[in-house]
């Protein structure tokens, strides 16, 4: 019995891990998938769906598979940082308004497009990606010339001298560079601690959410260095 539960839990744990496949389990007619920190659009979701909501996660691309007919007139997709380049410009040709979804996409970049909307500021033209290709030479050729002949000479005695040692430092730690002021909107945002909910309903809550992804933009060391000096700075 005991081993059962183990197996269980087991089970529970690795399907938690996964934060696609707990938001596709978890769906039924209405599918809430916000704040699960998600990159990508789920692709297994059920096709019994007619509401889908994916506010408040990591979402940067979209693509028109990405939606099925049966959910495309209530979805929810605002508060992701969309990147609003030559990946996104298949399905901004795609756009003409006929979707309420369309207009809640804001770009977070490139850096000239940050707060425009996709559907009615952004002009195909300007969705591009930085290439950078090496420029290729402009030397001319050099016509090789014979090497020179020598009398070999013996070579001089030396002797060896022992290598410098050298006490290796530390590597430097970097503290995230807060752009923020310490206002009283971040005060109470240290407070009460709102980028630790898992559903924000409030607009103060929400706000506090999405700007403090935005000072610790590294997911890496958000939780960690970031937030340590965030709440050490303004608490």
């Amino acid at each position: 019995m005991q081993v059962k539960r183990l197996l269980v839990l087991l089970l529970i744990v690795l399907k938690e891990a996964d934060p696609t496949a707990a938001c596709s389990s978890s769906c039924s007619s209405f599918c809430s998938c916000n704040w699960r920190d998600l990159t990508s659009v789920p692709q297994d979701l059920p096709t019994t769906i007619t509401t889908l909501n994916l506010a408040g996660n990591e979402i940067t691309t979209l693509s028109q598979s990405d939606f099925s007919s049966s959910v495309s007139e209530n979805v929810r997709i605002a508060d992701n940082p969309y990147q609003c380049d030559c990946k996104m410009l298949p399905f901004k040709l795609l756009m003409n308004g006929s979707h309420d979804f369309e207009s809640q996409i804001t770009c977070a970049g490139p850096a000239n497009l940050t707060g425009q909307s996709l559907l009615n500021d952004v002009n195909p033209e300007d969705m591009i990606c930085d290439e950078t290709t090496p420029a290729p030479s402009t030397a001319p050729a050099s016509t090789p010339q014979p090497a020179p002949t020598s009398t070999p000479q013996p070579a001089p005695t030396s002797t060896p001298q022992p290598a410098p040692t050298s006490t290796p430092q530390p590597a430097p730690t970097s503290t995230p560079k807060l752009l923020a002021t310490c206002s009283t909107f971040w005060k109470k945002c240290v407070a009460k601690k709102f980028w630790r909910r898992a559903s924000c309903r409030s607009k103060s809550c929400s706000r506090c959410r999405k700007r403090f992804r935005k000072e610790c933009p590294d997911r890496s060391t958000r939780w960690t260095t970031c937030l340590r000096a965030f709440t050490n700075w303004c608490s």
